[in-house]
C-alpha cells in the first residue's frame, strides 16, 4: 500500500438532492477532492503533469457502497489511500465518516482506478517520479 490522506468536506446545501441526503453521485465528487489533496501532500502537480509532461490521469473505474445518509451542513472526512500501482494505472480506496459529537458513522466507502495517458489516450507507464511519490 501507498501513500494515504485524511481530508474534510462540509456538506453544501448544493450537494442534496430533494430527499435532502447527498445525492449519490456527489460521492465521487468527494472522492476526486481527497485523491486531489493526497497528489498535493506528496508533490504531485496535475497541472504541471499536463503542461509539462503531456500526461493526465483520466479514471477507468469506480464503486461505492452506501452505508448511511449525509445531509447538508455534516462533516465529513474522507480517508484516500493508494491501494495499488500497476505500470500505468494507480488505484485508490476511499472511506467517508461523518463527524458528530457521539463519534463517527461510516457514510460510503469505495475505489477509483486511474490511468496515466499521453496526449492521443494511449495509456503509459507511470514516470518514475510519481511512482515514489504514491509509495
Amino acid at each position: 500500500m501507498g501513500k494515504s490522506i485524511v481530508s474534510q468536506v462540509r456538506v453544501r446545501f448544493a450537494d442534496t438532492d430533494a430527499d435532502g441526503g447527498v445525492f449519490f453521485a456527489n460521492y465521487l465528487t468527494y472522492f476526486s477532492c481527497a485523491r486531489h489533496d493526497l497528489f498535493r501532500q506528496v508533490g504531485i502537480n496535475l497541472n504541471r503533469l499536463s503542461r509539462e509532461d503531456g500526461l493526465r490521469l483520466v479514471g477507468v473505474e469506480a464503486n461505492i457502497r452506501f452505508r448511511a445518509m449525509a445531509y447538508f451542513d455534516d462533516l465529513l472526512t474522507v480517508h484516500a489511500r493508494v491501494d495499488r500501482l500497476g505500470n500505468s494505472s494507480v488505484a485508490f480506496s476511499f472511506e467517508i465518516l461523518r463527524l458528530k459529537e457521539n463519534g463517527e458513522t461510516l457514510i460510503a466507502a469505495g475505489s477509483t482506478t486511474q490511468v496515466v495517458v499521453d496526449q492521443h489516450t494511449k495509456p503509459v507507464s507511470i514516470p518514475p517520479w510519481m511512482r515514489e511519490a504514491l509509495s
